[in-house]
């Protein structure tokens, strides 16, 4: 009798203690196992800065996301936009954007990628100003656009140009 009675309490015991590690990892890691997701797609211009895969994704300011696939797309130029006559492709780098399902990003959205002095890249959503909302669907057809914001080179590049510019003013 005294051992069935151990083995039931040994049983709750390691139950109690499994449901509590459970409830401190779902706090610690802020539930993301039972969180909803929304994949986008986006369309990086070309530029020095492509995200990579685990880069942090900010709305408003707020870590809402995470980069979880890059690769390359081609898409058809029409004659008419071709810089050369035998140019029939352009090629895009395109991010599969993993979303926090709280956020519903607004007709009009687009994104935003820097890179810190570091060297951590971040994108960031600047969401449109429409009450209509996008559907992750819909970025497959139409991507969002992200646009690479000027770093550090090229700001330093800007400030020669108008150097120069200045001192043929004065002369």
């Amino acid at each position: 009798m005294h051992e069935r009675f151990a083995d039931v309490m040994t049983g709750i015991v390691v139950l109690t203690a499994g449901l509590v590690l459970l409830g401190l990892n779902y706090f610690a890691t802020g539930g993301i196992w039972f969180r909803q997701w929304s994949y986008y797609q986006m369309q990086v211009e070309p530029g020095p800065l492509a995200p990579r895969v685990g880069d942090p994704i900010s709305i408003n300011g707020i870590e809402g996301g995470k980069v979880e696939k890059v690769y390359f797309q081609s898409q058809p130029i029409p004659p008419e936009d071709a810089r050369a006559p035998d140019e029939e492709q352009e090629t895009f780098v395109m991010v599969s954007a993993r979303i926090d399902s709280v956020y519903k990003l607004p007709l009009g959205t687009k994104g935003l990628i820097s890179e810190s002095i570091t060297g951590q890249r971040d994108l960031k959503i600047l969401l449109g100003r429409s009450k209509a909302t996008l559907d992750a669907a819909s970025t497959l057809e139409q991507p969002i656009r992200v646009d690479q914001a000027p770093d550090m080179t090229s700001i330093a590049t800007r400030f020669e140009e108008v150097g120069t510019q200045a001192k043929s003013l004065v002369t």
